[in-house]
């Protein structure tokens, strides 16, 4: 089957682009109730081309509809906005990440190594304590997480062995 390009497909069904999809459809029907080869009788082959040229011209415009090109446009633009959204949540774990209070104890223990920058300050004592209490919180939500494991794979085996 070939494909027809919308504004040739206006032209061989009799309608303009302003037309709704309704005209179209009232167009494409009409045609090919007087295009049918059955109807025509005649020379089988040409009104079969010609039939098939009507229906190839209908489905290039149905698909080049406003309301599916519409739906396709808004479709497109929230992939992209997706997308968008997924980079800036990678985005935002690294950061999250190059600041976790890990990284901000290791931070904190090289800048507390003795240095051979003699203008070098070692941290204040409140910046440390910061540092030690983020850690703190850190291992407590890992400690609690390890304890739910272990509690569901006790619970598992008790289960099992029942």
């Amino acid at each position: 089957m070939t494909r027809i390009a919308p504004q040739q497909a206006y032209a061989v069904l009799g309608v303009t682009s302003q037309d709704d999809f309704a005209t179209i459809r009232k167009a494409w029907v009409r045609l090919v109730k007087e295009n049918h080869p059955d109807a025509l009788g005649g020379d089988i082959e040409t009104a079969t081309r010609r039939l098939s040229r009507i229906n190839d011209a209908y489905d290039s415009l149905r698909w080049h509809s406003p309301e599916k090109l519409r739906i396709h446009k808004a479709r497109e633009d929230q992939r992209r906005q997706e997308a968008r959204d997924e980079r800036t949540r990678r985005e935002d774990a690294l950061r999250t990440r190059r600041t976790s209070p890990v990284n901000r104890a290791k931070t904190a223990r090289r800048d507390t190594a003795p240095s051979e920058d003699p203008g070098r300050q070692a941290p204040t004592v409140p910046a440390l304590r910061e540092v030690g209490n983020l850690l703190a919180d850190h291992a407590r939500r890992n400690y609690r997480e390890v304890q739910k494991i272990c509690n569901h794979v006790a619970e598992a085996v008790m289960i099992r062995d029942a």
